[in-house]
């Protein structure tokens, strides 16, 4: 309905139009879904971002032929060992009495690390100046150990004897001669002498 002028009365009144807009019909149902439309173009590379901190790397050090080895289960705790490569070290023993000394005799050491396990070998050539001091004695390794140690050992002299070592006091091994049931010194089994061979040799395991 719309109003419009009464040319007798010239009031206005209603009359109906067929285009006027009538009251809203209820929703059709959803049509069907459409095609995908196109990809867009790429926008435009975001600026760089802050750098993040530095990581712990691989430590500095090590020589030809070492390998990085996990010490523990912590994260990053490494360091640079020998893997398969036999190294000189130099062994000290101590008499338990006190009084020994070298002099003009020898004592080489040689040592390998395979993962936790040491190899190691000792050889000990008392000189005529050597003094053998008091006490048994005891052999020096070339790195800490862990757990109990027993390396086969053998003193060549007349007659000769075989023998083990055992930890003792946490620094190192001592030798013990099974033929005469003692601690090696230089009395027993025999008054140390030039020409003699003290040899050990076995392994143990790294803490």
């Amino acid at each position: 309905m719309v109003d419009i002028p009464d040319p007798a009365t010239t009031n206005w009144v209603p009359i109906w139009n067929p285009l006027s807009e009538g009251p809203v019909g209820p929703a059709g149902p959803t049509g069907p879904k459409g095609d995908k439309g196109d990809t867009g173009a790429t926008g435009s590379q975001g600026p760089q971002g802050i750098q993040g901190p530095t990581g712990p790397g691989v430590p500095v050090g090590g020589t030809a032929g070492q390998v990085l080895t996990k010490i523990d289960a912590t994260n990053f705790n490494t360091n640079w060992q020998s893997q398969g490569v036999w190294q000189p070290f130099t062994p000290v023993i101590t008499a338990s009495g006190g009084g020994f000394a070298l002099n003009n005799g020898t004592l080489t050491g040689r040592f390998m690390t395979i993962g936790k396990t040491v190899y190691c070998t000792i050889a000990f050539n008392p000189g005529t100046t050597t003094a053998a001091g008091s006490g048994f004695y005891t052999f020096s390794l070339p790195t800490a150990f862990t757990g109990t140690i027993a390396m086969p050992a053998i003193w060549n002299g007349s007659p000769t004897y075989q023998g083990m070592t055992a930890q003792a006091f946490g620094a190192g091994v001592v030798l013990l001669i099974h033929n005469s049931a003692n601690l090696y010194s230089g009395a027993a089994p025999a008054a140390l002498a030039s020409g003699q061979v003290i040899t050990i040799s076995g392994f143990y395991e790294l803490p």
